[in-house]
């Protein structure tokens, strides 16, 4: 039952996080350019559910697997914090 109520309100969150980011990425763009961001903002969210599986399959352990992925996320990390400081 726990796991049940966890997985609703993990889907209840992206359900309504997806077309929050959609409208984000379009109002960021501009009316001249906001379909163009928009689908590249999809073509960039389909290349990432079909390269994580690919992904996963190139580390035999997990432990491997979600190191990397920590590493990937710290570099990302740093480099939107360092992008936020100098606009």
């Amino acid at each position: 039952m726990a796991l049940g109520a966890a997985l609703f309100a993990f889907m209840a969150g992206f359900s309504t996080l997806g077309p929050a980011l959609i409208q984000s990425v379009g109002a960021r763009a501009g009316a001249a350019a906001q379909t163009t961001a928009i689908a590249l903002y999809g073509f960039t969210l389909n290349v990432g559910a079909g390269a994580g599986a690919q992904l996963a399959a190139l580390f035999d352990r997990f432990g491997d697997l979600a190191l990397f992925l920590a590493l990937a996320l710290a570099v990302a990390t740093l480099g939107v914090a360092r992008r936020s400081r100098t606009t």
